[in-house]
């Protein structure tokens, strides 16, 4: 069975693909930050995808600027914590 935050986690993605590139471009960038956390695809942990969001936005910072990371921060952080309690992504 999926864990909790595995629709949190396919959102995530899609969002930071759709902001980067498309996901030709940006999953081997979202493939190092899956690798670096230790997280399971399958069963991600809420500190994993925690921390998860924090690198991609580092990296959303350092190609777009501050303000644009900060945008998609608060974006990524509203669909984890829709998961959090349950609640449908959208």
């Amino acid at each position: 069975m999926a864990g909790k935050f595995v629709d949190a986690l396919d959102a995530i993605i899609a969002l930071f693909c759709d902001d980067h590139g498309g996901f030709d471009y940006a999953m081997p960038m979202v493939r190092k930050q899956v690798e670096a956390t230790g997280m399971d695809f399958h069963n991600p942990t809420l500190r994993e995808m925690e921390d998860f969001i924090e690198r991609l936005t580092a990296i959303s910072r350092d190609i777009k600027g501050i303000d644009y990371s900060k945008k998609e921060r608060m974006k990524m952080l509203s669909i984890l914590r829709k998961a959090e309690r349950g609640e449908p992504l959208d």
